[in-house]
């Protein structure tokens, strides 16, 4: 065999591997042909002595460094906050089409001080990307 050969043998040993790695990370980028979303979420507290109050916002993008925006047909956001003294839980869900971020604010009266747990959840809904969900809380 020639040397030529063996050298293009080898090549493709080790080209096609690399190749094979370079497509798994794209797609797990979300660079696919299906596309991705990433998201970013900002949830704050604050309080005083006349109530409790949360404010939230979620915003959707179309690339990794969150750089992009992205809309979705379909976008919901519950902001959820405990209130001791009034009924006891508070939910605002907001939901809003063609949009890429959504804001919420939910408060009771007569929370006191102190810190008490707030909890978010979202979901979108689009052709491009499909559904994405995710949720979480800021404790006690």
């Amino acid at each position: 065999m020639s040397s030529i050969c063996k050298f293009i043998i080898l090549a493709g040993f080790i080209w096609i591997p690399c190749l094979r790695c370079a497509s798994a990370q794209e797609a797990q980028d979300g660079n696919s042909a299906r596309g991705g979303v990433w998201w970013d979420w900002n949830v704050k507290r604050g309080w005083s002595n006349n109530h409790r109050l949360a404010r939230g916002t979620i915003k959707l993008y179309a690339d990794v460094e969150k750089t992009k925006p992205i809309t979705a047909e379909l976008l919901r956001y519950s902001l959820e906050l405990d209130c001791p003294l009034s009924s006891g839980r508070e939910l605002q869900v907001k939901e809003t089409s063609g949009a890429s971020q959504i804001n919420a604010e939910v408060r009771c009266a007569f929370g006191g001080d102190g810190r008490f747990e707030v909890r978010w959840q979202f979901e979108a809904t689009d052709p491009r990307f499909g559904t994405v969900s995710d949720k979480g809380s800021l404790s006690k």
